[in-house]
């Protein structure tokens, strides 16, 4: 009889084949390969496992943190499959059969296991220019000021965050940015510049909502290995504009053809993000055809919070509703994580 908190070998074999890589050592590489650095200063492996987490100081180094305790721990916890130290998420995602959306598959890669992490995620501060309805002051200054109406949140990082990197950058693969809105912080335009200097390979993938592009954005998808995950949330003008409030429509979608063309050029990936709520479910259709018809990549995030825009928590006569309203389409073009995918907000 196993603990209901550790994995099963039948599970875990089932699991595993649902994986797309052929090196599975472990349940979940992400205390392996990854930092995620919030705007609080925490850092954790992702951030599903912000419990107690490594706290930023610039007394610390950022390869310290990367081998302190905190992390070794999360690593044992692993490789004894012992998901409920901090990684309780997954574990159920993995024990309701729930493969798709478990977040460890976005550490999936090629990736080495090495000494120092390549893989890292910056989410610095909340600068941001939208409110959109299911998001939070933690992630929008926007919202913080107008909604919750408090002070900005302090910025933990600076300078010395800056140089520290460029110790670890030689031995990246992939970094990705979140917000916020990435093309408003500017404490990431060092960090874009330093990638590119010494290790011009590594993946950038940055998660942005389309409303920003000018010549210095230009700039860094010409120089950098630049991905761009794309949230839109609504195709119509009515549906976009109540879900991401200050934004419009037409102007992203302006945005998004001209970073269409930046990508195809230079070779990189869009992937179009998609947070299906009570207030776009029928629009989910005309995602998959827009993604289709532009040739790009799609995501379907999972809302759990705000409860009264989610959908998982809706009476299963409203949901029966919504997929016998539903359109037979094409397959959509992704069926796996992208890098830097979410599954809440």
């Amino acid at each position: 009889m196993h603990s209901p908190d550790l994995i099963s070998p039948e599970r875990l074999l089932e699991y595993n084949n649902s994986r797309s890589i052929t090196n599975k050592p472990y349940f979940c590489h992400a205390p392996f390969n990854n930092m995620y650095f919030n705007s609080l200063g925490h850092i954790a492996p992702c951030w599903l496992t912000f419990q107690d987490p490594e706290i930023y100081t610039p007394d610390k180094s950022i390869l310290e943190i990367w081998r302190s305790e905190k992390f070794t721990n999360l690593r044992t916890a692993i490789k004894n499959h012992h998901l409920s130290y901090r990684c309780n998420t997954c574990l159920e995602n993995l024990q309701n059969g729930n493969y798709t959306n478990i977040l460890s598959k976005a550490y999936d890669n090629n990736y080495p296991l090495s000494d120092y992490p390549t893989i890292m995620e910056f989410e610095l501060t909340n600068t941001y220019n939208l409110e959109c309805v299911m998001c939070t002051g933690m992630l929008s200054s926007s919202i913080r000021k107008t909604r919750d109406q408090l002070p900005p949140l302090p910025n933990p990082y600076g300078d010395k965050f800056v140089e520290d990197l460029k110790q670890m950058i030689p031995h990246l693969h992939e970094a990705r940015f979140n917000g916020g809105e990435p093309f408003l912080i500017k404490l990431y335009y060092p960090i874009w510049d330093h990638i590119i200097a010494i290790n011009p390979k590594v993946k950038i993938v940055i998660a942005t909502n389309g409303t920003v592009i000018n010549d210095r954005v230009r700039h860094y998808i010409q120089k950098g290995n630049i991905h761009l995950n794309i949230s839109i949330d609504g195709l119509a003008e009515q549906t976009y504009n109540a879900i991401r409030i200050n934004g419009k429509i037409e102007q992203v979608l302006g945005h998004f053809e001209e970073f269409r063309q930046l990508c195809a050029r230079f070779h990189r990936t869009i992937c179009v993000m998609i947070n299906p709520m009570r207030s776009n479910w029928w629009e989910m259709p005309d995602f998959v055809n827009f993604c289709n018809q532009n040739h790009v990549h799609l995501w379907f995030n999972t809302i759990e919070r705000p409860l009264d825009h989610a959908l998982w928590n809706l009476p299963a006569i409203e949901l029966q509703k919504y997929t016998t309203n539903s359109t037979t389409l094409a397959l959509p073009t992704v069926t796996t994580p992208p890098s830097g995918f979410s599954t809440t907000m």
